[in-house]
Order: structure tokens, then sequence, then C-alpha cells
């Protein structure tokens, strides 16, 4: 790889070469990115200006909000819109929100979002729970893409491979809380994230860097270059945080004695993108984006408890925390994605949109299991000891000492075609299109090795070759009346797949227009789920495979006020939903394995409040939500859920210098601290304050500095564990970081 950057005070060149690069995991596996070239001169003149007083810092530093009522998103339409006009509940995070909070993950972006709640998993990765529903499977049911290529992976239908999007890369995130199937299909189940690239338009370079502790650093650099009819971006970043320490407590499985453990919660990644527009609307507009990431990750959560409720049933032992101290798992993770696009305006202003794309990725989990038993008793009293690989070389891993390693190595390609107009002689707005995606696993593994260093176990997933295809069309529209006071949103999707038949996903919403200040919604939308691959076709002997796995469903109902002036914006929303035919992991009742079936009825309703005032110099920004959710089939609460959420943000700029001070605080109640499995229930979690604090100086119009304090207060909070850990998972303790933007308009 060769990396070229001169700098002149008029013009940056950056070449970029990379060839025949092959990226060994610590397994030996090797995967294989798309040797590509790029070679730009960005012109940017450098000059240095001294603010002449605080209402220039205001505009560069953040949006009014008249301007944020007003963002357009497209989402929820594939129309630009403002959040206040979409049928559906939208929220739009923009990426001077985020630096504003000091959020260097998806997790705590979403912190703005009523509803939402997230914690880290497997090897660093994320699970985002939306309107209660929080299991291990949390991270299935939500929709994610970049700059509208869908991210969802076949194995999992999660976001294992590409744990983390760079943030500097991103303009602003656009999500819809509730379903999306009617524009997206499957994985637009509990909602949809949207990332969408930093595309600014003109000549520019910004750099960004900090330094923290516990250790953390980062560094990113984007830019853009336009020439006569073509604009080209492009970022590099990287990012490393590590020793963190955090101490868990877990019950022998032999003795019953309480111990205690650590998990050091270490990440490295590094990210890169490309995009090049050229063209226009009105005579044809080209796209190309390139994106590509790498992240290593060490001692994250492991698999707790959640895979052996079927262990008492044949094993004498106090816990099923086999793991142990050694309850931890590491991920190794590359990912390349590029995309294709032309846009025009035809005639009548008929827009059409045809869409190519394809990715691929390599994902490794490595688990420690190296402290499990020596030897586990059975109910009847017969002993099973762990014996030497060479004396025995068939043991059963489920409970002798081993490291377990799994990979996958998935691609997705396919194509689309919108075609959308605004047709004023009928006051519709209307969007029809079809697409066509192959899924496919070109290979995954699952290998378990002694301490010796004897692989007792090694075999190739049944899902290995496999591949799923998807045909989809849908019809969108937006119909006003009574001069816009009130507009009907209707629309429809059909989804066709290779492996699990064909599904239909409508959606019915109202928007009334009470006044020119006040309106409401009423909607309706329909979602589903296909089950994964390894859902249907299980995993060796651990779990078993089920062809007759149906899709889930879930049926949504919203309603929500809005009131919104120049200076404030209020938005309440009363939804409630059922979940039919859920996916979960039980038993099998074949000896020690599991078995993904459909078993569960799920009910959830709440509230949500959200609410945005901008005062002379403070913003005042405040979300909560009210959230009840039960499995009905069991008659069992999702008890890792937090009842209650609130979060409130303070901004206040000075008017005497050009700084700006903020403060965020998180607070949860009524929830566990682990999602509760058949022969583990959890306690209850302590109340959950966390105090966030961001100060930022602008030294020169193209310099500013800014802090940031996480956990200012340094208190010992519990998130919920998905996969049943005992005592949850610890929270991070006080962060500390200071860095520098600088930036050449």
């Amino acid at each position: 790889m060769t990396c070229v950057i001169r700098l002149s005070s008029y013009a940056l060149k950056v070449t970029i070469r990379i060839k025949d690069v092959m990226c060994k995991s610590n397994r030996s596996r090797t995967f294989f990115l798309s040797a590509f070239s790029l070679a730009f001169v960005i012109s940017v003149p450098s000059y240095s200006v001294e603010l002449s007083n605080n209402e220039s810092f205001n505009d560069l530093l953040e949006l009014s909000l008249e301007d944020l009522m007003n963002m357009k998103v497209t989402v929820a339409s594939l129309f630009e819109e403002s959040a206040l006009d979409v049928a559906s509940s939208v929220s739009v995070i923009t990426q001077e929100d985020w630096n504003g909070r000091g959020s260097r993950r998806l997790g705590k972006v979403l912190e703005a979002v009523p509803s939402i709640h997230s914690t880290t998993t497997w090897g660093g990765t994320e699970t985002i729970a939306i309107r209660g529903y929080a299991t291990e499977l949390s991270v299935r049911g939500v929709a994610f893409s970049l700059d509208d290529v869908p991210l969802n992976s076949y194995v999992y239908a999660a976001v294992y491979d590409k744990p983390i999007i760079e943030l500097d890369f991103i303009d602003r995130i656009e999500m819809i809380r509730g379903p999306g199937s009617a524009l997206y299909g499957t994985d637009a189940f509990h909602g949809v994230v949207s990332y969408k690239l930093d595309q600014q338009q003109g000549n520019y370079l910004k750099t960004r860097t900090s330094l923290g502790d516990p250790l953390y650093n980062q560094a990113s650099i984007t830019s853009g270059y336009k020439t006569n009819n073509t604009q080209i971006n492009f970022g590099l970043a990287t990012r490393k945080e590590d020793h963190h320490d955090l101490s868990f407590d877990y019950t022998d499985p032999i003795t019953g004695d309480m111990h205690q453990g650590s998990r050091d919660q270490s990440y490295e990644n590094h990210s890169a993108y490309l995009t090049i527009n050229h063209g226009d609307l009105d005579q044809g507009k080209f796209s190309f984006k390139a994106f590509t990431n790498n992240m290593n990750a060490s001692e994250f959560q492991g698999i707790g408890t959640q895979f052996f409720q079927a262990l008492p049933n044949s094993f004498d032992i106090e816990s099923t925390s086999l793991a142990a101290e050694g309850d931890l798992t590491g991920n190794d993770s590359d990912f390349a994605l590029t995309s294709l696009s032309y846009e025009q305006n035809t005639v009548n202003d008929v827009i059409v949109k045809a869409q190519v794309y394809y990715w691929e990725s390599h994902q490794e989990w490595d688990y420690d299991s190296t402290n499990y038993p020596q030897s586990l008793t059975t109910l009847s009293g017969f002993t099973l000891p762990c014996k030497s690989s060479q004396d025995s070389p068939n043991p059963n891993p489920i409970y002798c000492p081993h490291t377990i390693y799994k990979s996958a190595d998935e691609d997705r390609l396919g194509g689309s075609i919108h075609i959308k107009q605004k047709a004023k002689s009928i006051n519709t707005q209307w969007v029809v299109g079809s697409g066509y995606d192959r899924q496919s696993v070109n290979d995954s593994r699952v290998e378990r090795i002694d301490t010796s260093g004897f692989t007792s176990q090694f075999y190739d997933n049944p899902y290995q070759g496999d591949s799923r295809n998807i045909k989809h069309l849908f019809f969108q529209a937006k119909t006003g009346f009574f001069n816009d006071r009130l507009n009907l949103v209707y629309g429809l999707r059909w989804d066709d797949y290779s492996d699990v038949g064909s599904h239909t996903s409508p959606r019915l919403s109202t928007i009334y227009k009470l006044s020119d200040q006040w309106s409401t919604k009423l909607m309706y939308g329909h979602a589903f789920r296909a089950p994964t691959a390894i859902e249907s076709q299980g995993s060796g002997t651990t779990i078993i495979a089920n062809n007759n796995i149906a899709p889930e469903i879930i049926d949504t109902y919203e309603w929500s006020l809005n009131h919104s002036t120049k200076h404030h914006q209020t938005e309440f929303v009363i939804f409630a939903s059922e979940w039919d035919d859920a996916i979960a992991l039980v038993p099998s009742g074949q000896g020690t394995s599991n078995i993904y079936q459909n078993v569960n009825e799920n009910k959830s309703w709440g509230l949500e409040l959200t609410h945005n005032h901008y005062f002379d110099q403070l913003h005042v920004t405040f979300n909560s939500s009210y959230v009840q959710n039960e499995n009905t089939t069991d008659s069992v609460d999702y008890e890792a859920f937090p009842t209650l959420m609130a979060n409130l943000g303070l901004s206040y700029s000075f008017s005497a210098i050009p700084a700006k001070i903020a403060l965020w605080q998180r607070a949860m109640w009524n929830y566990t601290q682990a999602d509760p499995t058949a022969n583990f229930e959890p306690e209850d979690a302590r109340d959950y304050y966390r105090t966030d604090l961001h100060y930022e100086h602008q030294v020169k119009q193209s310099i500013t500095l800014f802090s940031d304090i996480s956990n200012l207060l340094d208190r010992d909070n519990t998130l919920p564990s998905y996969y049943g850990s005992e005592e949850g998972l610890p929270d991070y303790s006080r962060q500390i970081s200071l860095g520098i933007e600088v930036k050449w308009l």
C-alpha cells in the first residue's frame, strides 16, 4: 500500500494504490479485497481568518431549529421530505449533533432517538433494541444501509461483519423506529438505520484528531474537489480504544461460588471511502461509491448462559456460566463495498434512478472457552472427564476446555430501479420500483481447539456455498386533499425469496394539519423478517436445522401529535405492535443441542416524547420513552429493555468568546441485568445515570479545539446482557479525550 500526501498553500495531492491486498486473520484465514487505484488533485486555498463576532461561530457550529425541522430525509418515502411530513416515526441525527455529544459509535449516536437501547455484544459489535423486545436476536430486526446499499448479511441478518461505520465519513443518520418492510423488505422489522455519506460540495479539506484516557486515539481526513460538473469526496480514518479493564461476576458451575473476571474491551478500526458524482439531475447524474473497513476487537462479552439452557437437564451443575472468567469474544472483520447509480429527471418531471452494487465481507469470531470445567457429572452420578486428545479423539466439546473459531465469508450483489414523480395535476407523489438481490455464503467454518493445541472439532457449516435470491416490486404514493391539509400515504411491497416463498408488506397512513403549527399522524405498518441461514440450516451439532421455520411478522400502529414554531418543536407518539411467529433459540430436546423455532407471540406499546427549544444562546433537547412489552405466549416481560428512558441535552454558546459547552444526561429505569433464559432469572439493575460533558473553542475560523468527558461522575452503571451473562455488562467508567479539528474551506 502506497500513500503519498503533498501539501502546499494551494494544492493537496493524494495518491493511494492498493494492489493484491491479502488480509490474514489470526486463524490464518485469508480474505481478498478487490484491488483499486485512486489518484486525484484537490485545489484548496489556504487561509486563516480571525472571528469577528460570535455570530459567525454559531453559524459554523450548528443548524438552527428551523433548519433542523426542514431537514430533508428520504429513508421513509424515497422523496425528500421533512421529518415532520413523512408517514413514519423518523429521526435525523447530524454529524454536528453526535460530535457535540462526544459520540464515538452508533449506540451513543442513537441516544438522541426515543425508545432506543444499545449495548455491546460479541466481538465488539452492538445490538440495537427498538421499542422493547430486547433479546439476543435484537440485532436481526434492524435494516442497515449505506447510501441506499443494504448491509445486512445472510448468515445472521445483522452487521457483525461491519460493526463500525466511521462516523467522520457520515453526514447524517436517518432512522425509522418501526416497520419499514413496505420499502425495504426483510430485516426492516423493528426499524431502519440509513447512513448518508458526507458528500459536501466544493473544495475543502478537514482533519479531526483526538486522544484520550483510557487509551483512545482517533484521526481522520476528509476532503472534496469540484471541477466542472464533477464532485469527488474522499476520506481516511483510524481509531483505537483500549485498556478498559471492566470486571464482571460469575458463579462457578461446579462449586456455586461467586468469582470475578475482567474484560479489556479493546478494538482498532480502519476505514476509507470515495465518492464521485458527475452531471446533474436534468442532464443525468452518475454516482460511484467505494467504502472499505477493517476492525479487530478483543475481550468483549462472551456467550454467557444463553446456549446452555438444556445442560441442567443432563448435568449436576450450579450454573450455566461455563466460560467462567473466560467469557470473552474477539472479532476480526473486513468489508469492501462498491456501487454505481444513474439518476435523471425526464419528461413531466418523472425521475428515474438505477443502481447496482456489490460487497463482500470476511468475519471471524474467537470464543475463549478455555475455562470450561475439566469434568462434569450427570444427574445419574456418572462423571465425564475431559481426557487428552490422544486418549479421546472425539471429546465432547461442550464442556471440555477449548477455544472456538467461527468464520463466514459472504458477498451480496443487487440492482434496483426506481421511477418517481410529483404529479401536481392529481396532487400526488408516487414511486414504483423493482429490484434483485443475491446473498451468498462462500465459506463458513467452525473449529474447536483444545488447550494442548489439538483440533477436537472442525466442520463446514451446512449453509456454506448456499445463496438466497430475492426479487421485489413495490409501489408507494402520497395524495393531498383540502389544499394539502390532509395527506394519505399508501403502498405495498412484494418480495419473492428463493428459499422461503413470497411475502407482501402494506402500509397506510394519514397526516392531518390541524393548523400552521399543529399536525397529527395516524400510521399502520406491516413488516416481516425471513429466517437467516443459521436459523433455517443450523450449525454443526450445537444448533439443529429447521427447514420448516417461517418468517416472523409484526404489525405496528402509531399515532403522533406534532407542534412546531420558529423556536421549538415537540412530537408525542403512542405506538402498539403485535409480533407473531417470533423466532427464538430454544432447547431441541435432543441432548444438549438447540434449535431456532417460531415459538412466541409478543406485544409492545409505549409513549414517546421529543422536544427541541432554541433560546438566544441556549439549545435544549429532550426525549423520553415509556415502553411495556411482553412475550404473551409465556406471559414473560422483556425485562432487559428499560421501561423508562430519558435524555436531556443542554448546549450553551457564549457571547463573549467563540466557544460552546454542552451537557448530556442519560437515564434509564426499571430493567434487569440480563435477558432471562430458561434456567437463569437475572436481578434488577440499579438505575442508570450517565453525564457527558463537551466543550469546544474556535481559535480561528479554520481551527476548533474540543474536549469530551463521558460518564463525568464516574458512576458504576450496568447494561443488560442479551446473552444472559450474570450481573449484566459493566458500562464504561469515566473517559476523557481532547481533540482538534482543522478545516480548509
